[in-house]
C-alpha cells in the first residue's frame, strides 16, 4: 500500500533497521536473514511487522511490560526467519566461525529497489485508468 513516491524511502528505512538489528543481535546471521532478504516477502513483512511492534513498544506511553512483549515478538519472528531461510538455497555456504552481519550488494539493492518503485507507479496508474 506504500505508493511509488514513497516506496524508496521506506525501503531504505526498513533496511537501516534491519542492519541495525542484525548488529545488536550477532546470532541473526544469514541462516536467520539471509543477505538478500528484501527479494522475500515473507521476511520483508515479519521485519517490517517487528520494527513497527518496536517502535510502538519502546514510546514514553508504552506500558513497562511492553519490552518483554517486543521480545516475545522478536523471539516468535526469529524463529520463523530461521525456519523460512532454512528453505531457501540463497545465502553462503556453511562456515564455522563468527562472522559480522553482511548486507546484500549494492547494485542488486539500487535495482529492486528502481523496479519496486516502477511496479508501484505503474500499478497506480492503472488504478487511475481502470477508475475513470
Amino acid at each position: 500500500t506504500i505508493p511509488s513516491a514513497k516506496a524508496a524511502s521506506a525501503w531504505e528505512q526498513l533496511r537501516e533497521w534491519v542492519d541495525q538489528l542484525r548488529h545488536r543481535f550477532e546470532f541473526l546471521d544469514h541462516h536467520v536473514i539471509p543477505n538478500c532478504w528484501w527479494h522475500h516477502n515473507g521476511h520483508v513483512e515479519a521485519l517490517a511487522a517487528l520494527r513497527d511492534h518496536e517502535r510502538i513498544c519502546y514510546t514514553d506511553s508504552a506500558p513497562a511490560t511492553a519490552a518483554v512483549d517486543w521480545h516475545r515478538a522478536f523471539r516468535d519472528i526469529e524463529s520463523r526467519l530461521r525456519d523460512w531461510t532454512g528453505g531457501l538455497s540463497c545465502g553462503p555456504g556453511h562456515d564455522p566461525r563468527v562472522r559480522p552481519p553482511q548486507t546484500g550488494g549494492a547494485d542488486d539493492w539500487a535495482a529492486f529497489v528502481a523496479e519496486d518503485v516502477d511496479r508501484r507507479r505503474q500499478t497506480a496508474i492503472q488504478h487511475a485508468v481502470s477508475d475513470k
